[in-house]
């Protein structure tokens, strides 16, 4: 079981924004006045490969596994929206988003390391995605924004992304997360398939 943060997007705009942490809302109020540009499109291949790129870079210096491959996102493509903010046209964080109609949860975000603008600008760039993602979301008529999941053990007090999240007002609930088990049978009948495949693409060769 891992917790996340939700916010119900039924509500009106005011009383989400109300909701939010005070400091939260002071900052929100402060990325208006700061020259962002936002943009947000249906996902692709091309799209997914310049979010690749951007996480790889980020990631691989804080010893994290990189991207290497993008055939896990391909089914996920119709349901995927990605956002980027960026300042004088350099992008500063991209945000992938998985959504049914009803929910969406934001699923990976990564954020530009090697720009040289004002590092309040940089700090801001998040808070004015989230913003943005969930004021669009609302006018789209999505009914709940799952942030994603928050560490357990920061839950109180809240430090770093986990407090991120939680200053945007969100309610705390519990999700599962289920994993399949391969057992040593169904091991041995994928491997008997991936030969018999093998041998019928031989066979049709050969037929040719």
């Amino acid at each position: 079981m891992q917790p996340t943060a939700i916010i119900d997007l039924t509500q009106d705009l005011d009383k989400i924004f109300d909701k939010v942490h005070r400091t939260r809302r002071n900052a929100i109020r402060q990325c208006s006045k700061i020259n962002y540009q936002i943009t947000f499109q249906e996902a692709s291949m091309d799209v997914l490969e310049e979010f690749r790129l951007l996480y790889n870079r980020c990631i691989v210096r804080k010893g994290v596994q990189p991207i290497i491959c993008l055939n896990a996102f391909k089914k996920l493509l119709p349901y995927m929206t990605i956002f980027k903010v960026a300042f004088d046209d350099t992008i500063l964080e991209m945000l992938i988003f998985i959504h049914d109609k009803s929910t969406v949860r934001a699923h990976l975000l990564t954020h530009n390391e090697d720009v040289s603008v004002e590092k309040k600008i940089c700090n801001f760039a998040g808070i004015f995605l989230y913003w943005e993602a969930i004021q669009y979301f609302k006018n789209l008529g999505y009914q709940t924004f799952d942030f994603g999941g928050i560490i357990p053990s920061h839950v109180s007090p809240a430090q770093g992304f986990t407090k991120f999240k939680l200053y945007f007002g969100g309610e705390i609930v519990p999700t599962y997360v289920y994993k399949a088990t391969i057992t040593p049978a169904a091991r041995v009948l994928k491997k008997i398939i991936e030969i018999n495949d093998r041998l019928c693409k031989k066979l049709y060769l050969l037929k040719d």
